[in-house]
């Protein structure tokens, strides 16, 4: 049975969650829900957005005279299933309802609400569930027999057509109003959105005379990088580098298709890097276990779309790496937000590749909703792209975008350390360059050894700087990198290993 508890949030705070404060900005987020005020609540990714509807839901479900059930709507299966069991752990009874669960337990979770209200019982606190269920008609039945406190949209940027993940079930959300009493508080909750995405949410979700919380969008911890590679080939020696830095810390690889985590994952074990792939078409009680492992530290490195982190909360990611260009800056900054969200500092890669942006408006242009919503997707794309290759500070421009205001420069990206790839210091170079004489002497035997007239048609000077880094153990893994071919080893082997291995 659940313990009748204290109506003090920080109680809650310290009994439930193991808190002894509040981070910035939930407890003025709880105090305002309490008062029974509408709320938009935008906290960037890590922000602890769960305790903020959490602890109300806790307290309204305990008004002795008044004691109420509390709704989440959530897009997000696996986060439902993880947030009801670390609740359920933590004696706190929630449940969840979406296309996951069979009839018969769906029919178990029903009846235990019904016989709850029929006994004038409020056993259940949460109840998290998609917004599709809205519509059903047994669900309506259902809550229509209980008491609600409070209505809560997570990811409510999924409203707007200018958000990342729009989806038409949330336009409807303020159709369920009409089912339930009327004196409920509506809370919404976003990661990433605008001034006219914050607007949209407000009146889509009729929120009265709204309480809105704007946290800064700035991330101090997280440095942020561009990596400009002229070729598929320095892309992917610059990946080998970057996992090879951040070997035995957590991170994650973002890519922009399925065919792509499955061939990165296959690349990266072919020089023993373990990595587990992660995408929309992986079983589903395989990604189940993925996430579990990934939560629990057993697996350190993660290669997926944008369908692996929404929810999962993992505090230790050390590292964000995207592949291939994302499809828009909220995506990026979604994405990058799962780094370093115990505040200690990660780094936070591009390997910006010019052709890999032709998948992002195939994509735009194969959406198989309006012509407008194909534009807003190519104007999206177009900021992104202008981040990646402007020269000012990436912070300001990212900030810019969210509607805050700019600061000098941020000191945490590239351009404003004035950082380029190739020419860090010694101690945290991620390329060991290759000397001037050193390249000519390559170029010239390369040239009297395969009687090329100009041998960087198929080493270019980049490209064999990058693998000076590379020093595979053998000739079958120097075979092994996409975009060079087979070939490519005998050239290594008899001409540029001897040079470099000679330092």
């Amino acid at each position: 049975m659940f313990e009748k508890i204290s109506i003090t949030p920080y109680f809650i705070l310290n009994k439930f969650f193991g808190y002894s404060n509040f981070r910035e900005g939930q407890l003025e987020i709880v105090n305002n829900i309490l008062a029974k005020k509408d709320t938009l609540a935008i906290l960037p990714t890590g922000g602890g957005k769960s305790i903020c509807f959490q602890i109300p839901a806790l307290i309204f479900g305990q008004n002795k005279n008044d004691s109420r059930t509390s709704i989440v709507i959530s897009p997000l299966i696996s986060l439902m299933k993880d947030q009801v069991d670390a609740l359920n752990r933590k004696g706190i009874p929630a449940c969840y309802i979406n296309s996951s669960l069979s009839k018969e337990k769906l029919q178990e979770i029903f009846k235990m609400i019904e016989q709850n209200a029929s006994q004038n019982e409020n056993t259940v606190k949460i109840i998290y569930v998609s917004p599709e269920r809205l519509k059903s008609e047994k669900f309506i039945n259902v809550i229509k027999k209980i008491q609600i406190g409070m209505l809560v949209v997570d990811e409510a940027h999924c409203i707007s057509q200018w958000g990342n993940n729009f989806r038409p079930h949330y336009k409807q959300i303020s159709d369920f109003y009409q089912h339930i009493n009327k004196d409920i508080v509506k809370v919404a909750f976003t990661a990433t959105a605008n001034k006219k995405i914050q607007e949209e949410i407000c009146n889509t979700l009729k929120l009265k005379n709204p309480f809105i919380y704007l946290k800064s969008f700035s991330r101090k911890n997280l440095f942020l990088e561009v990596i400009k590679c002229e070729s598929e080939t320095i892309k992917n020696l610059v990946l080998l580098r970057l996992v090879n830095v951040h070997s035995g810390q957590t991170g994650i690889i973002y890519c922009a298709t399925r065919k792509t985590t499955e061939n990165l994952t296959n690349f990266l074990k072919t020089f023993n890097i373990s990595a587990t792939r992660y995408h929309g078409a992986v079983d589903k009680k395989e990604k189940e276990e993925i996430q579990d492992s990934f939560i629990n530290g057993k697996i350190k490195l993660i290669i997926a779309t944008n369908a692996f982190g929404m929810g999962i909360d993992k505090s230790d990611v050390r590292f964000v790496i995207h592949y291939q260009i994302p499809g828009n800056i909220e995506n990026y900054y979604q994405e990058i937000g799962r780094a370093g969200r115990d505040g200690k500092p990660s780094n936070c890669y591009c390997l910006y590749y010019a052709d890999d942006i032709k998948i992002q408006i195939s994509f735009a242009k194969n959406n198989k909703e309006s012509l407008e919503q194909t534009k807003i997707n190519i104007h999206k794309l177009k900021q992104i792209y202008k981040l990646f290759k402007m020269n000012e500070c990436r912070t300001n421009m990212i900030l810019n975008y969210f509607g805050e205001s700019a600061q000098e420069k941020c000191g945490n990206c590239d351009n404003c350390k004035n950082l380029v790839f190739e020419n860090r210091p010694p101690k945290h170079s991620l390329l060991t360059k290759v000397s001037e004489p050193e390249m000519s002497l390559i170029k010239k035997l390369l040239q009297q050894k395969y009687l090329y007239k100009k041998p960087t048609t198929f080493l270019t000077d980049a490209e064999i700087c990058y693998l000076s880094i590379l020093k595979p153990i053998n000739e079958i893994d120097s075979m092994k990198v996409p975009g060079l071919g087979t070939d490519w080893s005998n050239k290594w082997w008899k001409v540029v290993a001897p040079i470099i291995n000679a330092k």
